[in-house]
């Protein structure tokens, strides 16, 4: 009787071991798998904002399917050098689900079961394999933005092989035609130089355009801008967009993208009946102006971006510094060293996939 209850506890220690074992292997499985199916998730709903809107549904969906599978494979790849049983790339199913219009996607990522114990008690009531999944969706945050360019001569100076007008008016219409996609996103324009003309009378592609969600209006007044001041003061810019901002909804996003390419030359804005020249206006001054122009914004809870389309010498300069003090803080809200075309263009899809972020649905 001893022996036979010894041998029946040392069975039931057995199993309870075999258990603990396959449920510590359940868990570690279903773990990778659903981190697997988050990665794939997260890298096709980027894919998806990135592809044109010219794509056959066909195509788009082999497109993301290919992009789920690869990062999913990665995921258990890594995953496997830890594990004593692990789930390999050839052991999973992916299914990708995708409502394109919505801007919606999900992904379905699934094994079979794995161990003799929970398989065989699973298989039981029918199941066989493990399956997770996740989801996502490209959201626009409601949002109003400002951008304040510089509308002085030095614009038509060239960047690369182009003028930097031409790069910037380019790059805007870019980001405008990735942001305002329906009524929730609203962008302005500000030229500047040492004024900012905000009569009614203004010449079109000079005044100001207050926020809009009018895809057609912004990108006219993107093509008509056209560089024509001759002195610069960047505080009137900053306060004339920041005034344009102040009263939107507390739960709108605000930003403000100011761009420049060089210093600042006055120390007071120009009026119809005034010269902003002063012979009293010092470096020091104009960096003071600027700051306190920016501290304003951001006390107002508004994002600033800083983009300078500068030449090469005067990056590291004491201008880069100040510019970085004026934009947000962050790294990702700085963009100086635009020493070609191609930089400036990457610093407005920046900024633009700073402003759409992506919101986890399940």
């Amino acid at each position: 009787m001893v022996a036979l209850t010894s041998v029946v506890l040392t069975l039931m220690m057995f199993l309870a071991g075999g258990l603990i074992s396959e449920h510590n292997r359940f868990v570690d499985n279903r773990d990778t798998l659903k981190s697997a199916s988050d990665a794939a998730v997260v890298a096709a709903t980027q894919h998806l904002h990135r592809l044109p809107t010219s794509m056959s549904d066909s195509d788009v969906e082999t497109a993301l399917e290919d992009t789920s599978r690869r990062y999913a494979f990665l995921v258990v790849e890594g995953n496997s050098r830890n594990s004593p049983d692990p789930i390999t790339p050839s052991d999973i199913d992916i299914t990708l689900r995708l409502n394109r219009a919505a801007g919606v996607v999900g992904v379905d990522v699934a094994t079979n079961m794995r161990g003799v114990l929970y398989k065989q008690l699973v298989s039981a009531q029918g199941e066989r394999k493990m399956a997770v999944r996740s989801g996502a969706e490209q959201e626009v945050t409601p949002a109003m933005l400002v951008l304040a360019l510089d509308a002085s001569q030095s614009m038509h100076n060239t960047i690369g092989v182009r003028e930097r007008v031409d790069v910037v008016r380019d790059a805007a219409k870019t980001m405008v035609d990735a942001l305002v996609t329906g009524p929730h996103v609203s962008v302005g324009v500000v030229p500047w130089s040492d004024w900012v003309c905000n009569d009614p009378h203004c010449d079109w592609g000079w005044g100001i355009l207050a926020p809009t969600n009018d895809v057609a209006v912004i990108q006219q007044m993107l093509d008509d801008f056209e560089p024509r001041g001759g002195l610069t003061f960047s505080p009137v810019a900053l306060t004339e967009s920041t005034a344009l901002l102040e009263n939107a909804p507390t739960d709108v996003r605000r930003g403000l993208v100011l761009l420049t390419d060089g210093e600042d030359t006055v120390c007071r804005k120009r009026t119809w009946f005034s010269a902003s020249n002063d012979d009293e206006c010092t470096a020091q001054m104009r960096t003071s102006l600027r700051k306190d122009a920016c501290d304003a914004a951001k006390e107002a809870g508004i994002t600033i971006w800083v983009v300078a389309a500068m030449p090469a010498d005067r990056v590291g300069s004491r201008l880069e510094r100040e510019l970085r003090d004026c934009a947000s803080e962050g790294e990702q809200h700085v963009f100086v060293e635009n020493l070609d075309d191609h930089d400036l263009e990457e610093a407005f899809e920046s900024i633009a996939a700073q402003v759409k972020e992506l919101r986890r649905t399940y």
